[in-house]
């Protein structure tokens, strides 16, 4: 791992393996963020590392139509505080952009300052695409309580 305090000179996105995803899961679990729908199809998993064998952390993003509801966002704790968090958010925008996404959100019932600070604003979910209101997030695993924010996703 890089020394403390060392700047990331760029994070890359990787695409899980369906073996990887229990690395995501376990991760997510610890974070005490949703995990049970990471295998179903739709979800683009990534793994997020400076260099070849150190994984700085994880995110993925589901398409709907050209909106992305990002996703499963966790840096791992010896990263945290380093930006590896905004690189792996826009990492996952960029992404989405390429495969046809305008428009990006979440949803969030910790980090919505985090998100804001990042120029997402938060909205009214009844604003939100049908297609990001019928995913398991915003449907099931994520409680009513939590906070959809957007941004727009510059191609």
């Amino acid at each position: 791992m890089s020394a403390p305090g060392a700047a990331l000179r760029c994070l890359e996105p990787h695409r899980l393996s369906d073996a990887e995803l229990p690395m995501l899961a376990r991760a997510l679990v610890e974070a005490r963020l949703p995990a049970d729908d990471l295998a179903r199809p739709g979800r683009r998993l990534f793994r997020f590392a400076e260099r070849p064998g150190e994984t700085a952390g994880y995110g993925g993003f589901e398409l709907c139509r050209t909106a992305a509801l990002l996703r499963s966002i966790i840096v791992l704790p010896a990263w945290r505080g380093r930006g590896v968090g905004e690189r792996i958010v826009q990492g996952l925008a960029a992404a989405a952009g390429e495969a046809g996404a305008t428009d990006a959100f979440v949803l969030t019932t910790t980090a919505q300052g985090y998100f804001e600070r990042l120029g997402f604003r938060q909205v009214e979910r009844s604003a939100a695409p049908e297609a990001i209101l019928g995913t398991a997030q915003a449907t099931s695993l994520c409680p009513a309580s939590a906070k959809l924010l957007f941004k727009a996703v510059v191609p």
